[in-house]
């Protein structure tokens, strides 16, 4: 599947995060599906684009779609059948 320009998926992580491994290895299984942003909230442009979203933990992801958020997944990674349902 080609990578959907319209399509944005924002992984938030922050360094010290014991979950933040298994949201960056999802990115690179959909990196080939849909455009993957990472942000983290140990600087300061992380932390205003989770301010955005209203994220408050991490690690946390959103699926955008021109802009306009389709779904989120605070505090969890979803699993790949979950996440296909979106895009």
């Amino acid at each position: 599947m080609l990578v959907k320009d319209n399509m944005k998926l924002k992984i938030f992580i922050k360094k010290d995060c014991p979950k933040c491994p298994a949201a960056k290895q999802f990115g690179e299984e959909v990196k080939d599906k849909v455009k993957v942003i990472y942000f983290s909230i140990d600087e300061v442009n992380g932390v205003a684009e989770a301010r955005y979203y209203d994220i408050l933990g991490v690690p946390s992801l959103v699926l955008t779609k021109r802009e306009k958020e389709i779904k989120t997944w605070r505090n969890e990674v979803p699993t790949l059948e979950n996440f296909t349902k979106y895009i």
